[in-house]
């Protein structure tokens, strides 16, 4: 199982210390953002080597999920997907509603974003295979994928 995710540099570089605020004080807010996509990480692939494992993680990722829908964490947000969508077969597991949740309710708060933009698109060209069998993202919501080319012609690089 090949997980992809933000690596431990990328982790770290979201989470810069401020000199002006004294040595080592952390200014990012998004820390603990960034601690729990670590943490959640950590949990995936453990999942994805042990399968004892995964309906512990899916509880955890469920709760973190609803809490997290006010949120609308892009990151965050396809972690979620991606574990749902890679152990659906293990865990009996609706995924329609959390892809609706995160193409109609989190994901038009950031058509504009070149960043959000390129890791939807490349979470949809690595999951290509498992969206096109477990789901209906492909025929439901070609009109937001479009857009997103459409904004950033350059992500179908991803």
């Amino acid at each position: 199982c090949v997980h992809e995710s933000l690596s431990w540099g990328e982790s770290w570089s979201l989470a810069r210390t401020d000199k002006s605020l004294g040595k080592g004080a952390l200014c990012n807010p998004s820390l603990p953002d960034v601690c729990l996509l670590s943490a959640l990480n950590i949990l995936d692939l453990l999942a994805g080597v042990d399968v004892r494992v995964v309906q512990h993680a899916f509880n955890v990722m469920k709760k973190v999920h609803s809490r997290s829908r006010s949120k609308g964490s892009v990151p965050l947000s396809l972690l979620l997907l991606s574990f749902f969508l890679r152990h659906c077969q293990i865990i009996i597991f609706d995924l329609e509603p959390a892809f609706r949740s995160f193409f109609e309710e989190c994901l038009p708060n950031y058509y504009t974003r070149a960043v959000q933009a390129f890791q939807v698109l490349s979470f949809c060209n690595r999951h290509q295979e498992l969206l096109l069998v477990h789901t209906t993202v492909f025929p439901s919501y070609f009109p937001n994928l479009l857009k997103l080319f459409a904004w950033f012609p350059l992500s179908n690089e991803a």
